[in-house]
């Protein structure tokens, strides 16, 4: 399971990239 810091670095990671939605990280298996 992710720690909320964790989802947080890759969220701002992924806005660095240009992503626009996040769903598809909550959907990958831990």
């Amino acid at each position: 399971m992710a720690t909320a810091d964790a989802v947080v670095k890759v969220a701002q990671r992924a806005e660095a990239l240009g992503y626009d939605s996040l769903w598809t990280i909550e959907r990958l298996p831990s």
